[in-house]
């Protein structure tokens, strides 16, 4: 800043015009990475003043790629997934004495009911909120600025996105003999909408009745058969929501005869 009655009566310099250049209003632009004097002489009659800055030129040049690692990601309601943004530069960024420790992240999502997002370094960290119908799209900025606000503003930066499904917080299990314990949220007491099936794809045939509990996160699922043959299944409810269990052979804990005193014949 150059202060004074004769400001507006001088000129300005600049010592090297491929680094930086000067105009007459005294605006500097930054051309390469160097170092310019940037001068101003007053046009005094008597005594000739002059000011001089001296100027480090930082070039901001935009990274060539930015890749996230996975491309999308499914979570659950209550569970978090992570996602690695990995920047790269082109030769000529890095001839220049380009960066990617210059950039910082910023991530956004497009629907914070359903998912959240925030960023630690290279790291985005995607919450689930709720489970959502559509996916989620996540917009990730990587820009030399300090705030997402001017990250979505300035021109030299790199914007990717990836899609979040929210799934509910869904889960089965095995819970007897021929019995299975289904565990999420507003569950219904229809055996139409849960569907079994084992690794070859085959049906498990279920009874009619399915018990609920009073808050419906909890169904217990019965099956025709005494003994749910041993492997891994897979469950879907609602034509939505799947979930992999593994069956494992029941093992009889007791025996009791009822009366006590019968002899057996």
């Amino acid at each position: 800043i150059v202060k004074g009655k004769n400001v507006k009566n001088g000129s300005w310099k600049t010592s090297n015009k491929k680094v930086a250049s000067v105009d007459k209003k005294g605006v500097v632009k930054g051309l390469k990475n160097g170092t310019a004097v940037i001068s101003f002489k007053t046009k005094a009659t008597k005594k000739a003043k002059s000011v001089t800055l001296k100027v480090k030129v930082m070039v901001y040049t935009r990274a060539a790629k930015m890749t996230l690692t996975p491309s999308a990601v499914v979570v659950k309601e209550g569970e978090s997934a992570d996602v690695t943004a990995s920047l790269s530069l082109s030769k000529k960024v890095k001839a220049a004495g380009g960066k990617t420790s210059t950039y910082k992240l910023f991530a956004e999502s497009s629907d914070e009911t359903a998912a959240t997002v925030t960023v630690d370094g290279n790291k985005i960290t995607v919450k689930g909120v709720a489970k959502s119908a559509t996916p989620v799209s996540i917009t990730v900025y990587a820009a030399q600025v300090n705030d997402l606000a001017k990250a979505k503003e300035v021109k030299l930066k790199l914007t990717q996105k990836f899609d979040v499904k929210v799934t509910a917080n869904f889960e089965a299990k095995q819970a007897g003999a021929n019995k299975i314990k289904v565990m999420g949220t507003d569950l219904i007491a229809s055996k139409g909408a849960y569907v079994i099936k084992n690794a070859n794809g085959g049906l498990l045939e279920l009874k009619d009745e399915v018990k609920l509990n009073d808050a419906k996160t909890e169904a217990m699922l019965e099956t025709v058969t005494s003994q749910i043959p041993e492997g891994k299944y897979t469950l879907t409810y609602n034509n939505g929501d799947s979930v992999e269990f593994e069956i494992v052979k029941a093992v009889v804990k007791s025996i009791a005869l009822s009366p006590s005193g019968s002899a057996i014949m």
